[in-house]
């Protein structure tokens, strides 16, 4: 959406990956699929690496093509776009990933009110990313199920390797009953409404 409201040619956002210390494209706008599979961004080896490792904004127009950084060029050619701005996405002070968008067009320059609506674009993300993180947490914290009001898969493997460790420091003996609710199958069958 911030290709079209920018009038870019294409627009991307990529996110880090703590696992593989790499930026991956999460969303793109008028991109070569080919090119988004196999383009790599190892941080802090490459100028889009290196842009996110600073945290700063970069740009290269008509106003400020002197101060590209090396790789630059090839990357600016390999998506057929003459000018580029790229801003960090941070979160609680760590660069997360970048926003980025490019023009194909001649003398362009990316002006104060572009990057005013880019940063709103990335105030966005960075809450929805947030928001995800968030939830995530508050599953991972859940020790009942909603429906059921049992306790949850997570909790009971929890309590019972707290269980087996007192046991075995105290060594008592330990057990766990797991019933098998036979009722509850014919309950859901009949219930449940016909396919």
């Amino acid at each position: 959406r911030g290709a079209q409201v920018l009038d870019t040619k294409i627009s991307f956002f990529m996110l880090g990956n703590k696992a593989t210390n790499e930026l991956e494209f999460k969303s793109t706008y008028q991109m070569d699929p080919v090119f988004i599979a196999t383009y790599k961004v190892k941080l802090g080896h490459s100028f889009l690496g290196d842009i996110a490792d600073s945290g700063e904004t970069y740009i290269v127009d008509a106003k400020r093509q002197k101060q590209a950084l090396e790789g630059t060029a090839q990357f600016l050619q390999q998506l057929g776009i003459k000018n580029l701005l790229i801003l960090p996405v941070t979160s609680h002070g760590q660069v997360i990933g970048i926003l980025g968008a490019g023009s194909a067009l001649n003398n362009f320059v990316f002006n104060d009110d572009d990057l005013d609506l880019v940063k709103i674009f990335i105030k966005q993300i960075t809450i929805a990313i947030e928001n995800e993180e968030l939830l995530k947490r508050a599953e991972e914290l859940e020790i009942k199920d909603e429906l059921t009001d049992l306790y949850n898969a997570s909790y009971i493997r929890k309590r019972l390797d707290e269980e087996i460790k007192r046991a075995i420091l105290l060594q008592r003996p330990c057990s766990f009953v797991l019933p098998r609710w036979l009722w509850l199958s014919c309950v859901l069958a009949c219930s449940s409404p016909p396919s």
